[in-house]
């Protein structure tokens, strides 16, 4: 979102989402019902069917969560045969974006010789990347295979222009009346677990029995939670819900906020001063 605010207003807009995770294929009706900025939002059940739709409708430009690996090689490949003008820009998806151990060993040595991203920005079709710290990146990556280009709004000014949408897409009012309804007098701090691909068990055994309220927010890949986890918090934040959002809400709520994460990009994003996170990784 933040790109398309800084792209020409007069640029026709499409919005293409892969079920990837949790509640994508509700998230696409309501991005195609609002039709904010953009034109329209479709829904697709793999990135290659995207990536077929793609081909078909020549776009100038197509922007990518990711250019790295032999995959995404051969879908960018196809594309590019098929739409030679299209110009391919990746943007930031975290701390992987700023990362340069993707691969290791052999692997790192040879498939940039292919051609194939090691990194992101590094596929040798890719002629963009979106992202918050050039600077950073220059120094962490070491090299500049493509186009660096300064995202300009930063993640809190973004949820404020857009908060009613936001609030349509992740029911962020609900959750926050949600927490009030539960919460108990005693309550003056917070604890949020931000999982990994996986909720980590020995974490959730972890977490303060008492005098603290307590979120679990899965990944947003997890489509289904264990019973037994549930019983564990006094809430479960849907899976969809960006992390941004559910610590920026109880930041509100309660005078500390605990975050326990697996080394989430999130802490990138977020600076609240009764806000501290811990890497449990």
């Amino acid at each position: 979102m933040a790109i398309i605010e800084q792209l020409p207003a007069e640029i026709i807009k499409e919005l293409l989402v892969v079920d990837v995770f949790f509640d994508a294929k509700k998230i696409t009706a309501v991005l195609d019902e609002t039709k904010n900025k953009w034109k329209s939002a479709v829904f697709f059940q793999d990135k290659i069917s995207a990536f077929r739709y793609c081909r078909g409708r020549k776009y100038n430009s197509v922007f990518l969560d990711s250019d790295v690996g032999f995959r995404n090689n051969i879908d960018l490949i196809a594309l590019k045969l098929h739409s030679p003008q299209t110009i391919l820009a990746v943007y930031e998806e975290g701390l992987g974006t700023y990362r340069n151990d993707l691969y290791r060993g052999l692997k790192k040595k040879i498939l940039p010789a292919l051609g194939i991203g090691v990194y992101f920005g590094g596929n040798w079709l890719t002629q963009k990347l979106y992202l918050y710290s050039p600077d950073e990146y220059k120094k962490k990556i070491g090299k500049e295979t493509c186009e660096l280009v300064r995202i300009e709004t930063p993640i809190p000014e973004l949820i404020k222009n857009n908060e009613a949408l936001i609030d349509r897409l992740f029911e962020i009012y609900a959750l926050k009346s949600q927490i009030i309804s539960r919460r108990d007098v005693s309550n003056e701090s917070c604890d949020i677990y931000l999982s990994g691909w996986n909720i980590d068990s020995k974490v959730v055994d972890s977490f303060p029995a008492i005098d603290s309220f307590r979120i679990l927010k899965p990944h947003p890949h997890i489509k289904k939670i264990p019973e037994r986890i549930w019983s564990q918090f006094e809430i479960v934040v849907s899976p969809s819900v960006p992390a941004e959002m559910l610590i920026t809400v109880a930041s509100f709520l309660f005078a500390e906020v605990r975050v326990l994460h697996h080394g989430s990009s999130v802490m990138r994003y977020v600076n609240i001063e009764n806000v501290k996170f811990r890497c449990v990784a």
